[in-house]
Formats: structure tokens, C-alpha cells, sequence
């Protein structure tokens, strides 16, 4: 016997914190799913409080005020169809849960905790959290659904046979993956896998937004109870998802397919909820099953404009500030700011030295013109002949050594942040990845800023999100010049990248290598990579972790950024 179930998912870009506008977010979401007959309504976790907490996850007063606002959405729920499930900070004694509240009809009915606590790539900041202890049924009138949050369902399957024997037919989903990328279709296949091994629907809700180096992908989806996807939500954008999906409706079990398979795991306890089957009328709708982004460059455009958006607009900004040398990673950024924010919101600053040449600050200004920006023209020279007045007999500034090369990115930045101060505008490095992994940055000079776009990003994929942006923009601003160029930081005559640096056609892979798959200079070695590059490389990642650990936050792309993930010491004589 089967019964059908309409299921719905709000997927919501929440703020960190902002409990009464997330509040009014997720009413308008219930109101929504009362307007188009939903039996069920479910958010993703941590909806309420917003995602990475950190220290607010025990603050006393914050804690009394989640409480208050799960009572607004109990006096809000009276009267409404859809059972409502949604993700929330609890808090009992000590311990601190990321949970999942159940509400019907201005009832509470429980909760759920989330069992599995991992930091790794869990899009959740878990180091404040302790695991639950039980499972959670609900029955809505003969249809048996479970809850699990994250990780909960890969790495619970004894929880998820347990429910098995209890005849669950549906799982609620509630999640904060984040996006990785070349990695963001892979949930569809796991959850697709989940639902053939228990032959269960799954209503997958999942966050979406940018919070600090976060980047929550959304692609929310509903199987049904013959793993056939019924609705996949939008990528990097807020939906809200609806289907009406077939389940079977199931009794208490001896055996489960894990136990036929030979399987044997602890019986999990399991807390059982009647809850009514109140929608009463189901107006016509309209499930969509929204595609992925056409190739890896526009995933990636479209994550980072989520993130330099929500990062600009959450922490109240009101314009984006950075300087324009004429080179690809600047070009790129002022772009990139514009598509996430608009022109008016972009300001640009030049500021030549002797060694910048006139093609370089052309480049820079029909960019900006390009892009119809603001820009400001602030020279240096006079400030680097100040310094040298200054410092007098104690420091010669010759011309192309090491100080005199550092003092203009430290002037530069001087400079952005003097016009941050004074106007309030977020300063933006434009760094990427492997220059950071090299240390290939001035500590205090152009890595001094409050956000930094491309710091998971190679030197071959700002060239690729180039090309992308010009085709979002509709126009090439980003022109052949930057693309074509050497790469230079025109500290001093004739300078070019690869006079510290090996081509960055090797550095990439040789990086990533180190990086994200934890290889040592003698593996790389033996992946055919040439060993004085290779040497060179290692030697630089491993001697410049200071300037790493002072760096902006950036954008999270890759399983290992320089967000703090690798794990490096500064003091060391490894190298």
C-alpha cells in the first residue's frame, strides 16, 4: 500500500546571528508551504541561528533568545498545514546541539540532535557541539519519516537500519554542505546510493549563503521512495523545492536489508511522534529539476559571487575597495566585484611607481572604464622618497632590493586602507593560491586587505574565471593584454613572476599536489615533475607560513584552503 506525501524544502540564505530576520524568513517560508498544501515542510540545519556560531553558540543571552524566537514560530505555525522541521541551536546544561525542531500546528514536538560531530568540510562549525543520542520517527498518519542532519547520513548507517526496522520510508535531510569545487554534484550520487540501499524517499534540505570562507551550495533535492530524483533545488541561489513523492506504507520489521545482507549493528533508541496528516487541499504544482552550471568555470564564478556578496552585505559594507595594477588577478577581482555587486558599489585605485610602466596603468584604466567604475589615481613616488628621507643613512633604498621592493606594496596598502578608514569601504586583496602557497606576497603589503576572492583559486583558473566573467558581463573588459602578459608586480625594472618563481604551469599542479593531497617533495618527484621546481616550491610553502596565518579570509574552494586548514607550523627546521 502507498500513500503520496507532498514535501517541501525553503531554502534560505540565513545571517549568522540575525535570529529576528531569520525568523521572519522561515514564517515566510511556512506560510509558503501552507499556500501550496505541503504535508511537510522542511529547512536546512541551523536555519534559525544561522551557521559557525563559534563562541555565540554558548552565550547565555543568545541561547534565551533562540528560545523566544521558537516560540514566535509556534504562535506563527497555528492554523498552518505543513508539519515543520527546522535546524536550531539547543542547548541542555553544557552541552550544545545542532538540532532539528518539530513544530505542527502550533505545537512543539520535539527534537532532534545531530549524532555525527566532524569539523572536516562539514560546512558546520562543530567544535561547540555535542552529539544526540537518539533517533527520531515521526508518523504521519501510516507514513514513518526519520531526521538526520550532515554527516549523520553517511556515517550513521546503524541509525539509518535502525530506522529501517522501525518501517521508515522517508528521511528528512537537514544539511550545511558546502561547495568544493569539481565536487558538487557528488551528493546526489550519495543520497541517490542512500535511498536505493533502504529503498526510502529523501527530502535533502540544504543551506545556502556565504559565511566568512563558506560557501553553502543549496541544490536541495527530494527522492522518492523508488530513488527516482523528484525535484533538485537551484545551485548557490535561495528556492524553495516542492514534489509530491509515492512511499509505501511500512510496519515494524524483523529483518532489514542490512541484517539479510549479514550485517549487524547496535540498535539505536528511537523517539516515536504522532503527527497529523492536515493538509486538506493541494492546489497544482510545479517540481523542477534545475540543471548544474554548464562547465567548472561558471560553478566556480557563480560561488564566488555568492561569497563576495554575502560577506560584503552581511558584514553591512557599503562599497568594495581595491588597487588596479594592470595584471589578470586585479582584473579579475574588479569583475568579479562588479558582477556580485554592481559598478556603483566597485572603486578602483592606481597607484604607479616609477617602475610601472604606461601599457600597465592603460590596461588599468580601460578596465575601469570598461567596467564603469570609480576609480582614483594615487602615485607613489613621492612617498617612496619620503621613506627614503626618512630611514637616512640606516636603510639605502637601492633601486631593486629587497626593501625598496617591499616598501610599495606596503605604501599601496597604506593607501587602500587610509581610504577604507575614511569611507568605510572593505578593502580586496588579489592574491590567489599559488602565490600564497609560495609566499609569493609583501607580509603587510598587497595580502593586507579584509577579503581575499581568489586565495583558493590557481593562477590557470583566474585566466579561466577571466574569460568567464567577460562572457557574464557582456562585454571583454578583462582584454587580451591582461590574459597575454607576463606576470610581473613591476618592483623593479624588467621584474617578472619567474624570477622567484617556477612557471606557474608547474607551480599549479605541483601545489595542489602538496596541498590538497598532503604529498611530499619526494612523492611530487615521482609524479615526473621537475625536482629543482619541486624543491623550490616546498621549500617556499614551508618557510612562508607566517604570512598565511595574517592573511584575510577568503573564499573556501578546495578541500584544503588557506583558511587555517593545513596545518603547518611557522617554527621549523624541516626546510
Amino acid at each position: 500500500m502507498k500513500k503520496a506525501l507532498r514535501v517541501a524544502v525553503s531554502q534560505l540564505n540565513t545571517i549568522t546571528g540575525a535570529l529576528n530576520e531569520n525568523v521572519k524568513n522561515l514564517e515566510q517560508g511556512i506560510a509558503l508551504g501552507h499556500e501550496i498544501g505541503a504535508d511537510a515542510l522542511i529547512f536546512p540545519e541551523l536555519c534559525l541561528n544561522g551557521l559557525n556560531c563559534q563562541g555565540l553558540s554558548k552565550n547565555r543571552t543568545f541561547l534565551r533568545e533562540t528560545r523566544r524566537t521558537i516560540d514566535e514560530i509556534i504562535q506563527f505555525s497555528k492554523g498552518k498545514q505543513p508539519l515543520i522541521v527546522f535546524g536550531f541551536l539547543e542547548a541542555e546544561e553544557d552541552c550544545h546541539y545542532s538540532s532539528a525542531g518539530v513544530i505542527q500546528n502550533g505545537k512543539w514536538l520535539g527534537s532532534y540532535r545531530k549524532i555525527v560531530i566532524q569539523p572536516e568540510n562539514d560546512g558546520v562549525d562543530t567544535a561547540f557541539f555535542s552529539s544526540g543520542e537518539e533517533g527520531i520517527v515521526l508518523n504521519i498518519e501510516g507514513i514513518k519519516a526519520g531526521i538526520v542532519i550532515g554527516n549523520d547520513l553517511w556515517d550513521r548507517y546503524d541509525l539509518i537500519s535502525s530506522y529501517d526496522r522501525y518501517g521508515v520510508c522517508v528521511l528528512f535531510h537537514l544539511s550545511a554542505f558546502t561547495f568544493l569545487s569539481g565536487e558538487y554534484a557528488e551528493s546526489e550520487q550519495r543520497l541517490f546510493s542512500r535511498s536505493k540501499d533502504f529503498e526510502m524517499g529523501i527530502v535533502h534540505a540544504n543551506a545556502i549563503g556565504g559565511q566568512d570562507q563558506w560557501i553553502y551550495s543549496g541544490n536541495s533535492m527530494i527522492f522518492d521512495g523508488h530513488s527516482r530524483i523528484k525535484a533538485r533545488g537551484k545551485m548557490l541561489e535561495e528556492d524553495f523545492v516542492v514534489a509530491d513523492i509515492e512511499l509505501p506504507l511500512r510496519g515494524r520489521k524483523a529483518e532489514t536489508r542490512a541484517t539479510r545482507c549479514g550485517l549487524r549493528f547496535q540498535e539505536w533508541p528511537v523517539k516515536r511522534i504522532d503527527c497529523d496528516f492536515s493538509a486538506s487541499f493541494k492546489p497544482e504544482i510545479n517540481s523542477k529539476i534545475y540543471d548544474y552550471p554548464e562547465d567548472e568555470s561558471a560553478a566556480i564564478c557563480a560561488a564566488l559571487q555568492l561569497s563576495l556578496r554575502d560577506y560584503v552585505g552581511k558584514n553591512r559594507f557599503e562599497k568594495v575597495v581595491l588597487g588596479l595594477s594592470g595584471g589578470i588577478d586585479s582584473a579579475v577581482v574588479a569583475a568579479l566585484s562588479v558582477a556580485s555587486l554592481g559598478r556603483e558599489r566597485v572603486v578602483g585605485v592606481i597607484m604607479p611607481s616609477k617602475y610601472t610602466t604606461e601599457a600597465s596603468v592603460k590596461d588599468a584604466e580601460e578596465l575601469a572604464n570598461a567596467l564603469q567604475i570609480k576609480t582614483i589615481t594615487l602615485p607613489i613616488d613621492d612617498l617612496m622618497d619620503s621613506y627614503g628621507d626618512v630611514l637616512g643613512t640606516e636603510v639605502e633604498l637601492k633601486a631593486g632590493s629587497l626593501c625598496e621592493q617591499n616598501l610599495q606594496p606596503r605604501i599601496r596598502a597604506n593607501l587602500l586602507l587610509a581610504l577604507s578608514n575614511h569611507n568605510g569601504w572593505l578593502v580586496l586583496t588579489t592574491g590567489n593560491k599559488s602565490e600564497w602557497a609560495c609566499g609569493y606576497t609583501t607580509l603587510f603589503g598587497d595580502s593586507a586587505g579584509g577579503f581575499a576572492p581568489l586565495k583558493d583559486l590557481y593562477k590557470h583558473q583566474v585566466y579561466a574565471l577571466g574569460r568567464t566573467l567577460n562572457q557574464a558581463l557582456g562585454t571583454p573588459a578583462i582584454t587580451e593584454n591582461h590574459f597575454s602578459k607576463v606576470p610581473t608586480a613591476e618592483l623593479y625594472p624588467g621584474q617578472t613572476d619567474q624570477d622567484r618563481l617556477p612557471p606557474y604551469e608547474e607551480v599549479d599542479p605541483i601545489v595542489r599536489l602538496m596541498v590538497e593531497e598532503g604529498y611530499s617533495a619526494d612523492e611530487v618527484v615521482k609524479e615526473g615533475f621537475r625536482e629543482e621546481s619541486v624543491r623550490k616550491v616546498w621549500k617556499m610553502y614551508l618557510r612562508s607560513e607566517f604570512k598565511r596565518r595574517v592573511s584575510p579570509v577568503g573564499p573556501k574552494l578546495t578541500k584544503v584552503s588557506f583558511n587555517g586548514e593545513q596545518g603547518l607550523p611557522i617554527t621549523q627546521q624541516w626546510v
